[in-house]
């Protein structure tokens, strides 16, 4: 799916989105430009160096994926210092799947559990088949949300916990129904809304209904971001629909997702 790879790739500063003469378009960053010459990395192969330098010890099958990746050989490659350098300096962007939502939704707080057990558990949630989901738990991992140790044992991280709370104080069904609905984008058009709350109080309390958006709001938001006006009608609409934006209000879950990443 385009999209999707698109606002993955966005949401690790691989690519920026610009308007230009009214269009929506993609650049790559200086980081997608070096990760295009380096080739692709997996989570497994990055927790390698990434344990190693931190000075735990990473388990063998770990190891073995970054040896086939390019990441070590007798020592840290240039690959993976330009990976382990990426990792520690990208400002990460929300991008929440399906089975993001699902994993965040199902993993209990303050406590681990094993890997297999949090497998089954999306597994009866939203249905996949465990090969999606295992790759899902890893992706989950690299945005942050999750910590899985060596012995196979998950934890939510900080920012597990807040963007968990985040949903849970929306509408969790239709968080989960939507296969990709926060994005960065959309997390802009909310973050814009949060940083300019008295704005848009202002504009909520004209009279009359508001149908997925107003004008005024989109007016407001163009500029603050390069985005045309049908990608901002598109998030307004699809912040409302998930319940991070209420119809006149910025909703205690959207209030939580913007301070869970500033």
């Amino acid at each position: 799916d385009l999209g999707e790879i698109l606002h993955l790739l966005e949401s690790k500063e691989l690519i920026r989105r610009e308007l230009i003469k009214n269009k929506d378009t993609y650049w790559l960053t200086e980081w997608g430009r070096d990760a295009i010459k380096f080739g692709t990395v997996s989570p497994d192969g990055m927790k390698t160096i990434t344990y190693s330098e931190s000075g735990d010890v990473p388990i063998a099958e770990w190891v073995i994926q970054a040896k086939k990746e390019g990441l070590i050989a007798y020592g840290i490659t240039d690959k993976g210092i330009f990976y382990l350098k990426l990792s520690k300096s990208i400002r990460r962007k929300p991008y929440l799947t399906t089975y993001d939502s699902a994993i965040l939704v199902k993993m209990p707080r303050k406590r681990y559990i094993h890997r297999d057990e949090l497998i089954k558990l999306v597994q009866d949630y939203v249905g996949g088949d465990e090969k999606a989901i295992i790759k899902a738990i890893g992706e989950a991992e690299a945005k942050g949300f999750i910590i899985e140790l060596q012995n196979k044992m998950v934890k939510l991280t900080e920012l597990g916990e807040k963007v968990k709370t985040a949903i849970e104080s929306a509408k969790v069904q239709e968080i989960i129904r939507t296969k990709f609905g926060i994005t960065p984008t959309t997390y802009s058009v909310l973050k814009v809304i949060y940083e300019n709350l008295n704005v848009f109080n202002r504009i909520w309390k004209e009279k009359g209904e508001i149908r997925g958006y107003k004008q005024d709001e989109v007016g407001i938001i163009k500029k603050h971001l390069t985005l045309s006006e049908d990608e901002i009608k598109k998030a307004l609409i699809m912040l409302r629909a998930l319940g991070f934006l209420g119809e006149k209000s910025l909703t205690e879950g959207g209030k939580i997702l913007v301070e869970a990443y500033s």
